[in-house]
């Protein structure tokens, strides 16, 4: 397990329009819930994470990022709790994040040798990374969404990371699939309604974030907590979809071609192979 803290993205300043502050409290709220109600002896696990995470003083409040290091064995006790027994961490692409994903403070060695490799990649083909400031915003949005207003079909659920490696020009598909739970989201005032009519014409446009800004300003939000990040490599399903859509579409079947010679390079593994 890996305790290096990674940003995902380096354009310094994404989310500075909404407060979060990172803490283990929601977790706590959630062990202490658990307890009451497991009769398994799960509850001995959750009994000795709530302990050895309130004997802390550090982790009872709002923590650095930068200091959770000196905590990796309380680290490791939340990846055992909450991921599944057989799991390998070295096959298993998982992390825990800020708030809102900004920085990646504790993870897997699979996730982190995936994401430095493909940071490494990126610098060395000269790639210039775009800002995340609207991806940031959807994630908000559709989580508040959810979370107060039970309307969760604003945005795709699935975060679909597409991922050309330089060398053999294949791409790769992961999901990227975000676990709030342990996020409290705090709203400063009164929670206004929402024409929810009115947001899916804007939806059509995509004008959506625009118009959710105006009724539910991001400066007004407060995120407290953390975020669980998995990754699953959904190459192959990709790669099938893509050659059945190329097959259907007979309006370009020169491009189509090309789709699906493409698509039998990435199932097989290898971009220099013939058709």
């Amino acid at each position: 397990m890996n305790t290096s803290v990674i940003n995902i993205s380096h354009n310094g300043c994404d989310l500075c329009q909404v407060e979060n502050t990172l803490s283990f409290r929601p977790l706590i709220a959630y062990l202490k819930g658990r307890l009451k109600t497991e009769t398994t002896l799960k509850a001995e696990f959750y009994r000795f994470l709530l302990e050895k995470i309130e004997r802390e003083e550090a982790l009872k409040n709002d923590i650095d990022v930068n200091d959770l290091a000196k905590y990796k064995d309380t680290l490791e006790l939340i990846f055992t709790i909450l991921t599944p027994l057989m799991a390998n961490e070295k096959d298993l692409f998982w992390a825990l994040g800020t708030p809102v994903p900004e920085k990646i403070f504790f993870s897997t060695d699979g996730f982190y040798d995936f994401l430095t490799l493909h940071q490494e990649l990126k610098e060395t083909a000269g790639y210039v990374e775009k800002s995340k400031e609207r991806e940031q915003q959807q994630f908000i949005y559709r989580m508040t969404l959810d979370r107060f207003y039970n309307y969760n079909t604003i945005f795709n659920q699935d975060i679909l990371y597409a991922y050309t490696n330089p060398i053999t020009n294949l791409t790769k598909y992961y999901n990227i699939i975000p676990d709030t739970q342990f996020i409290d989201i705090h709203f400063d005032g009164e929670l206004p309604d929402i024409n929810f009519e009115q947001l899916s014409i804007h939806m059509q446009d995509g004008s959506e974030i625009e118009f959710l800004a105006d009724i539910l300003p991001l400066a007004k939000f407060k995120f407290d907590g953390f975020t669980v990040i998995t990754l699953t490599d959904v190459t192959l399903q990709h790669a099938i979809d893509g050659i059945r859509s190329a097959l259907a579409n007979h309006t370009y079947e020169n491009e189509a071609y090309e789709h699906v010679i493409q698509a039998l390079k990435t199932l097989v593994g290898n971009g220099a192979i013939e058709f």
